[in-house]
């Protein structure tokens, strides 16, 4: 079995990266994130302090999205461990916090792409069931 070249696991990289099938719970700020960097590089001529001012704003967007992926992950796993607890210890707070968890975070954040409102729902669903 041949190691695959840089050039081959670059592009497979970036198929991944740019792919509209990616399996992320929160949507990719990428798009934006690449317009501040080609804006900062055109306000570099104007004003090369400027364009410090947009990469910072590309960095904090970068930081958002990893804060709030961070925490989405957190809530998942928390939801997943409690859905495994339950048929254990038939603790109704794993319950509630399923349902709670849940419909905050359908409610609050915008930023889940459909994959992650499924599987919420799903549990969100589970926990309803498991209550009636």
């Amino acid at each position: 079995m041949s190691t695959p070249s840089f050039k081959d696991s670059f592009v497979a990289v970036g198929r991944e990266t740019i792919s509209k099938e990616r399996n992320d719970y929160v949507y990719s700020v990428g798009v934006a994130v690449t317009a501040l960097m080609v804006l900062a590089g055109a306000v570099y001529f104007w004003t090369p302090i400027a364009s410090i001012v947009v990469l910072i704003c590309a960095i904090i967007l970068m930081w958002g999205r990893h804060m709030i992926l961070r925490q989405v992950m957190t809530d998942m796993n928390q939801m997943r461990a409690s859905k495994n607890l339950y048929p254990k210890d038939k603790n109704p707070e794993y319950l509630q916090f399923i349902e709670l968890r849940a419909q905050q975070m359908l409610r609050d954040n915008r930023a889940l792409t459909p994959l992650a409102k499924q599987e919420i729902s799903q549990l969100l669903d589970w926990a309803r069931a498991q209550n009636h």
